[in-house]
């Protein structure tokens, strides 16, 4: 069964639904998961979450949340185990909040779209 086409260019906007990784040409799925970490743990969180398959990035950040991490995956079923399985049982984390995106918007797209003359 194959999967159906993915639009590169829902608006004027450039929004793009998945992003895709480009070494195995398959659409991913976007996770963006915000971490209260205890302080002195922050950066052995960090390092513990950035080793873990489906984690792309893992940033530490100002304001209520400590660290944000960011899950690529091919499946939505990937973000609940590496949210549920191995985010949270990292020691030093106190909690979690997942975000799930829907569309990605970029300046990238954006010229894209205006090369090849969308409006």
């Amino acid at each position: 069964m194959s999967a159906a086409p993915v639009s590169l260019y829902v608006s004027p906007l450039a929004a793009t639904p998945l992003t895709k990784d480009s070494s195995i040409g398959v659409p991913m799925i976007t996770a963006i998961v915000l971490i209260k970490a205890e302080p002195k743990q922050i950066a052995k969180c960090a390092t513990k979450l950035a080793g873990i398959d489906g984690v792309s990035q893992v940033y530490s950040v100002s304001g209520e949340w400590d660290l944000v991490a960011m899950i690529e995956v091919a499946e939505h079923e990937a973000i609940a185990r590496i949210v549920t399985e191995e985010v949270t049982v990292v020691p030093g984390i106190k909690s979690t909040h997942t975000l799930t995106a829907f569309r990605a918007y970029s300046k990238k797209d954006l010229e894209q779209a205006w090369d090849i003359g969308l409006e």
